[in-house]
């Protein structure tokens, strides 16, 4: 009986394996499926920060963008990983948080994004951008990675590094490789992770970057930039794994001089709290709004970035209740939890504090209007 296209595929690949050590470039799809067992190991060496904790992307909803969830387990298992490489499903995709539980990092990135309908001006306006920070990188020896994200006109450029660095440090020098995005002619900062030279809170997680392979939404697998033009399949995760990490001693010196406290919406911020009235500025509307990126106010209401979730199209509505409490609903799921946590708030911050001791009021017996008294027994009365 003759066999199957993907019969022969298998049987050629193996043949191949056995006689060469290396897989031929079938398909991405294939590529990256077959030799997943080394992307997981790589990725275990060099990109894995914490192993208590990950991102996973849900299937994708009716309402069109995939939920993205905190996963805490024990450890980021071997199976995990490949499955996230072998992409069946999209609910097998992961990202990997941005720091350790020590704050140190062992990678940054810079993600330049293009959402909506493809648009030819603006994608390559974005991947010279993108070849910008890359070419930067390498001529001061690092040996940088850009990525094609997603085929549409977003960029990653990942630098690794061979040793932990401290999460500080990685915020910075992220911040060195993109200064000069306004003259590589975009018209906005582009994201970088670490987001915040800090966690968001004593045992927080930071940003999280999904890993290289199949796109969460699209139906493409990452390419990869060989500082000519672009490798997919086999010849992508050859790159890939020759990334073995850079020595933090190449980072210039005159990063340390870039301020470890951003000031991003800070004046958008005070006129949003400026709108407010002084109980709402000093409830717990007012210390939401403070926390928030990109505030806008509008219909009795506001919209902010949700910092649970890598959102460069703010879509997290803020309300207040009538008792003054905060209201929140991120319109991509994330859980409320995740959000307060993000903003390093507790649960109980979303309530009006209780304005002095609270006694717990027990009704009293009421008195009778008119005393009873027993009646005398008479001398005489046997």
């Amino acid at each position: 009986m003759g066999k199957t296209s993907n019969e022969r595929e298998n049987l050629i690949c193996s043949i191949h394996i056995l006689r060469s050590g290396s897989i031929p470039n079938f398909s991405p799809e294939s590529a990256w499926k077959t030799r997943s067992p080394n992307l997981a190991q790589w990725t275990k060496d060099f990109l894995v920060n914490r192993r208590n904790a990950w991102g996973q992307y849900l299937p994708k909803a009716a309402h069109g963008k995939p939920k993205v969830v905190t996963i805490r387990e024990k450890d980021l298992t071997d199976e995990v990983l490949m499955r996230h490489f072998i992409g069946d499903c999209r609910g097998d995709l992961i990202g990997l948080h941005v720091a350790s539980e020590e704050t140190t990092c062992r990678w940054i990135v810079v993600d330049i994004d293009l959402h909506g309908e493809p648009d030819e001006q603006l994608k390559n306006t974005n991947f010279q951008a993108a070849l910008g920070f890359y070419d930067r990188l390498r001529k001061r020896g690092f040996n940088a990675l850009l990525l094609d994200s997603n085929g549409r006109g977003g960029y990653h450029i990942w630098t690794f590094f061979d040793a932990p660095i401290p999460l500080t440090k990685a915020y910075q020098f992220s911040q060195w490789v993109v200064s000069d995005w306004e003259k590589l002619g975009l018209s906005e900062k582009p994201e970088t992770f670490p987001k915040k030279p800090y966690l968001p809170k004593k045992n927080g997680l930071g940003g999280l970057v999904r890993l290289p392979g199949r796109h969460h939404t699209h139906e493409f697998y990452s390419r990869i930039w060989d500082g000519s033009c672009w490798q997919e399949g086999d010849r992508a995760i050859d790159l890939l794994l020759a990334s073995t990490g850079d020595k933090p001693s190449l980072i210039p010196d005159e990063v340390s001089a870039i301020p470890l406290d951003p000031t991003t919406n800070v004046f958008q911020k005070a006129d949003i709290l400026d709108l407010l009235s002084k109980e709402q500025r000093e409830g717990p509307i007012g210390l939401v709004l403070s926390r928030l990126d990109s505030v806008k106010p509008g219909g009795g209401q506001w919209t902010a970035c949700c910092p649970a979730h890598h959102d460069r199209d703010p879509s997290l509505s803020i309300g207040e209740g009538e008792d003054g409490k905060a209201l929140l609903w991120c319109h991509a799921l994330c859980d409320i939890e995740d959000i307060v946590a993000e903003m390093d708030l507790k649960m109980s911050d979303l309530f009006p504090k209780q304005k002095g001791p609270q006694v717990r009021s027990v009704p009293r017996r009421p008195y009778p209007t008119h005393r009873y008294y027993p009646r005398r027994r008479k001398e005489n009365e046997e």
